[in-house]
């Protein structure tokens, strides 16, 4: 009998123990995601902050547009450019964001697939729109290059027609200057007739 309960002594006893670190664990995991949760309003906040400054970057603009500082196509550029780094900038910020969870669900044995699946998309995200931006870069260099090289080709014919103007005063002088000898000889002729 004394066997019987020592074995469910220690039955008992090896029972409590693991509902002690069954609620030891719960409590720690508990305690981990609160720190994980802890994170979110940071990143939030860094996310409010890019916001704040890209909208603060547009007002400006808009302030230097309206002032007539800059001109339309400068407006709309810089608008577009603010708005593709806040792009840029809250993707960013997002990937940090879950790399930080990711590191610390890490530290404290949690799973992390799932973020992992999310980092996996934000550099994804980043990636497609970094080149979407550097395609766009590319095609507004192609579209100057080709006011430019339209601006060149009008410049040269108009020097051409410049040239061509200059040389045929130059031209129309010299007749000029030949018909008056001309009319100077007819007259001194005539003059020289007359007093025959």
């Amino acid at each position: 009998e004394s066997t019987a309960s020592t074995i469910k002594l220690n039955s008992d006893a090896e029972k409590e123990l693991a509902k002690l670190i069954k609620d030891g664990l719960k409590d720690y995991e508990d305690s981990e995601k609160q720190k994980i949760l802890a994170l979110q309003p940071s990143i939030a906040k860094q996310q409010q902050l890019l916001s704040e400054f890209a909208d603060s970057a547009l007002l400006g603009l808009a302030e230097q547009y309206s002032k007539g500082i800059i001109n339309e196509q400068q407006y709309a550029d810089g608008k577009l450019e603010i708005q593709r780094q806040y792009v840029i900038d809250s993707i960013n910020e997002e990937l940090k964001g879950v790399e930080a969870i990711i590191s610390a669900k890490k530290k404290a044995g949690l799973s992390t697939a799932e973020d992992e699946k999310e980092l996996a998309e934000l550099r994804k995200k980043l990636s497609k729109e970094t080149a979407s931006q550097e395609i766009s870069d590319l095609e507004k260099v192609a579209e100057r290059n080709k006011e430019l090289k339209d601006l060149k080709i009008q410049f040269l014919k108009e020097v051409g027609e410049l040239a061509a103007n200059i040389v045929n005063a130059g031209f129309e002088n010299e007749k000029n200057n030949i018909q008056e000898q001309i009319d100077l000889g007819e007259k001194k002729k005539q003059v020289d007739i007359d007093n025959v």
